[in-house]
C-alpha cells in the first residue's frame, strides 16, 4: 500500500452527486420501511450511479489500475467505498470516499462491510489518499527457512491502525504473499543487490520499480531505502 494523490472530481459527480445522494437516502428509507421487490430494485438502481465512465477512468488513472490496498493490478477492478455505502449512505457519492480495489480485498472475506472505529469514532483503517501508509506499515523481507525462496515478503503493523488494516484486508494472506515472493525474489531483490554495488542500470530499474504505477511499489521502496 502506498500513498496516492487524489485527482480532480469527475464531472458526473460535480453535476449529480448531491441529487444522487438524496435519491439514495430516500430509496434506502423506502426499502427499510417497506421492503418490497420494487423498493429493493429502486435502491439498487440509485446506489450504482457512482459507477459512471468518467469516475472509472479517473480512478484507474489515479491508482494505475492497481488495488489501493494490495497493489496488484486488475483488468476489471472494483470501485471501493472507503466508508461502506451500506453503513454510510450519505458518503456513497463522495469523490473522497471512492478508491480502486481488487475483488479479493473488497470481498466479504476481507474488507466487505468491516469498518472498525476507535473510541473517538475515527477509522481504524488506513486510507491511502488521506495518509501515508508508511506511517502505519512496514514492508519487510524476513528470513524463512521453511520457504523455498528462503524468505517471505510481509507487511508488519507499526501502529494499531496498521495492524487492524493488515488483519482486515488480509495483506499477508497466503496467495498474496506467494505473488509478492514470485516477483520480489527473482527481480526486485536482485536489482537491489546490483544497485547497492553501484550498477547504474539496476539503480534506474529499481527507481522505476518504486514508481506509483509499479506493482508492489511499497516493497521496492523499502529495498531502495
Amino acid at each position: 500500500m502506498i500513498h496516492v494523490e487524489r485527482t480532480t472530481k469527475p464531472q458526473s459527480l460535480v453535476d449529480h452527486a448531491v441529487i444522487w445522494k438524496q435519491q439514495y437516502i430516500d430509496a434506502r428509507m423506502a426499502e427499510d420501511s417497506n421492503p418490497t421487490a420494487e423498493n429493493k430494485k429502486w435502491r439498487k438502481q440509485v446506489e450504482t450511479k457512482y459507477a459512471q465512465n468518467d469516475v472509472k477512468k479517473a480512478l484507474r488513472r489515479m491508482f494505475h489500475r492497481k488495488c489501493a490496498f494490495c497493489e496488484q493490478k486488475r483488468d476489471h477492478p472494483h470501485i471501493e467505498h472507503f466508508y461502506p455505502k451500506a453503513n454510510f449512505p450519505e458518503r456513497c457519492f463522495d469523490w473522497e470516499n471512492l478508491l480502486l480495489s481488487c475483488e479479493v480485498c473488497n470481498g466479504a472475506a476481507y474488507k466487505g462491510l468491516k469498518f472498525p472505529l476507535d473510541t473517538d469514532g475515527n477509522p481504524l483503517f488506513i486510507n491511502p489518499c488521506f495518509e501515508n501508509p508508511e506511517d502505519h506499515l512496514e514492508f519487510v523481507f524476513e528470513e524463512d527457512a521453511m520457504h523455498p525462496d528462503g524468505f517471505i515478503a510481509v507487511v508488519r503493523g507499526k501502529t494499531e491502525k496498521g495492524k487492524t488494516t493488515i488483519s482486515i484486508l488480509g495483506l499477508n494472506r497466503p496467495n498474496l504473499m506467494a505473488d509478492r515472493n514470485d516477483l520480489l525474489f527473482p527481480y526486485y531483490i536482485k536489482l537491489a543487490e546490483e544497485a547497492k554495488n553501484g550498477d547504474v542500470k539496476s539503480i534506474k530499474l529499481l527507481r522505476r520499480a518504486c514508481e506509483s504505477k509499479s506493482v508492489f511499489a511499497a516493497f521496492a521502496r523499502s529495498l531502495w531505502k
